[in-house]
């Protein structure tokens, strides 16, 4: 049943569902990879790399997330952008610092819709290390569930203009949400 017609006893909070255009394509990807995420250099100084998010209901974003590999160097930019690819709320350019684990920041809270999303990291260097998921056929399976890359990204730019994904590599990203209904 869907959300929206859910009782209100029934609903939940809402669903951010990593790498998924569609319900369920999350677990699809699990499927694709050649193992667990692990740590792995950024494949390209200042690349951004954006990954398609479905949030099932109304939702304030208030922090932006990713989980830091072995190596911290660089500067990174988390970011969320609306389906249009205008940036709506980031960490800016902030220093990448910790290993191996979540690096949380909070944003300026950010009232969003139903609807597609993208969460997007970008880091300055190659040095940096985040924890990442690789398919086995990355031109197959990531540029289907509509991972996307953009050069010349740090600081994350107000306006996106993504092409297709070149490389192997899905940083494990996220943004953490509150109800709003």
């Amino acid at each position: 049943m869907p959300l929206s017609n859910a009782p209100a006893h029934r609903r939940q909070n809402p669903v951010l569902q990593w790498m998924s255009i569609v319900n369920g394509i999350g677990n699809v990807h699990q499927g694709t990879t050649s193992g667990a995420p692990a740590s792995g250099a950024w494949p390209n100084a200042n690349r951004a790399i954006y990954v398609p998010v479905l949030v099932d209901a109304p939702a304030t974003v208030y922090r932006l997330w990713y989980y830091a590999g072995a190596t911290a160097s660089g500067n990174y930019d988390l970011g969320l952008y609306d389906i249009n690819f205008k940036l709506l709320v980031s960490t800016g350019s902030t220093a990448q610092s910790g290993t191996n684990g979540y690096n949380n920041r909070d944003v300026t809270d950010t009232t969003i819709g139903r609807g597609i999303y993208y969460v997007a990291m970008s880091l300055s260097n190659t040095t940096g290390t985040v924890l990442r998921s690789v398919a086995s056929n990355f031109a197959t399976y990531h540029r289907a569930f509509g991972v996307l890359q953009e050069e010349n990204a740090v600081p994350l730019p107000a306006t996106a203009t993504p092409a297709a994904l070149s490389t192997n590599y899905i940083p494990v990203i996220g943004a953490s949400l509150r109800a709003t209904f």
